[in-house]
């Protein structure tokens, strides 16, 4: 990534200060992230157009037009965002299984982070449910994060990440601790943009936190929690659509009617 690109990129999530590879500084870039660019999938859904997983498109799409992305998208660019900061990283690929019975297949991407002997797992693509900050690779370990608990686990030679609710492990994902290759991502990427097995080809999600503020869109249902409580509302058309994504996610973009 450019020097010009990364400070592009630091605008757009509110990054301010030195950018340093310590851990103070990958809290705040996760942090800000996930405050500032939404989980989406308008371009598969709505707009029908290939995901692409070029650094350049995704610097594109990303930063310059203010949009945001699932996964292998999100993540790739973070990773690009590390790399330029100076932090060692490599890409994990995960399995989710939030709310799953079954053993899925891989699908998610994330980044593992070797920081002073400790490695962290950092996540901006995994949406809703997840870590806001880094974990550290620490089994057994019960992580606070404000109000939310997280746990690892070791299972099946896998690393299993929990959200800790009503003190029961609610498993989130699952992934080996070893560098994945990127052109390994390509095939996943495929899968997830046109297999009806996953859940962005089968419907709209499009989902943001900014602190404790949620939003989310869930087919043609908005819902809105913050300061002011709970309340959801119906987007039955392509001008409302829009004006709820310019307003809650900060994405202008046109949609077919």
């Amino acid at each position: 990534m450019k020097k010009e690109q990364t400070e592009a990129y630091l605008n757009r999530i509110g990054f301010t200060g030195a950018l340093r590879p310590d851990r103070r500084t990958l809290e705040t870039l996760m942090e800000r992230h996930l405050a500032s660019v939404p989980f989406e999938n308008l371009d598969i859904w709505d707009l029908h157009r290939p995901v692409s997983l070029e650094p350049e498109r995704l610097f594109e799409k990303i930063v310059a037009e203010r949009r945001g992305g699932y996964c292998f998208e999100l993540n790739g660019l973070f990773y690009e965002l590390l790399c330029a900061a100076g932090f060692r990283v490599y890409p994990v690929a995960a399995r989710i299984l939030w709310r799953k019975t079954d053993r899925p297949p891989l699908t998610h991407r994330a980044s593992v982070v070797e920081l002073a002997g400790e490695k962290l797992y950092c996540d901006v693509g995994f949406g809703g449910p997840g870590p806001q900050r880094p974990l550290f690779l620490c089994p057994g370990v019960v992580q606070r994060q404000g109000n939310e608990r997280f746990l690892l686990r070791s299972a099946g030679g896998e690393l299993e990440i929990c959200r800790v609710e009503d003190e029961r492990p609610e498993p989130l994902l699952s992934f080996a601790d070893r560098p994945f290759e990127e052109a390994d991502f390509r095939p996943l990427n495929y899968y997830c943009s046109h297999s009806t097995d996953i859940l962005f080809v089968r419907q709209r999600v499009v989902s943001l936190r900014a602190g404790r503020a949620r939003y989310s869109i869930s087919g043609d249902r908005l819902t809105v929690e913050d300061a002011e409580g709970r309340r959801e509302e119906t987007l039955d058309s392509a001008p409302l659509l829009e004006q709820a994504l310019a307003h809650y996610f900060g994405i202008s973009v046109r949609l077919p009617e």
